[in-house]
């Protein structure tokens, strides 16, 4: 896949859930986020990276990886994800527009994402196998 950037929102998972707009490129050892709005971005090391996996249905690539301190889970949605707390619709409504926003947007782009997972999983291998 070489260096090719793609447009993301990325929410990393476990903490606070606020996406953030940028790009992710796989480089030679590291799967790289870069945000569009100057916010600090990340560098993963394809040797950290412990599991890749699309979310069937969804535009959605979730990551798991280590870093020094702990196990971090990172999602990378690659369309515009839904609001978490739209205001004045209730939760149950709420995840059922949200499930089916995320299944349309699927439509168009689920074997970009797929071709993502698999780059990414042939990048870990590659990078553990090296050392």
């Amino acid at each position: 896949m070489g260096v090719v950037k793609q447009e993301v929102w990325a929410v990393r998972l476990g903490g606070h859930h606020r996406e953030v707009r940028g790009s992710i490129a796989l480089e030679e050892e590291a799967l790289v986020f870069e945000s569009s709005d100057g916010s600090p971005g990340e560098r993963i090391a394809l040797t950290d990276v412990r599991r890749a996996r699309r979310i069937r249905g969804s535009p959605v690539l979730v990551v798991h990886y280590v870093t020094a301190s702990e196990d971090a889970r990172a999602a990378f949605y690659f369309s515009k994800p839904p609001p978490v707390d739209p205001p004045g619709v209730k939760k149950r409504r709420a995840r059922r527009q949200a499930v089916h926003y995320l299944g349309m947007s699927n439509v168009d782009i689920k074997e970009e994402v797929k071709a993502w997972e698999r780059a990414i999983r042939d990048a870990m291998k590659t990078a553990n196998e090296a050392g």
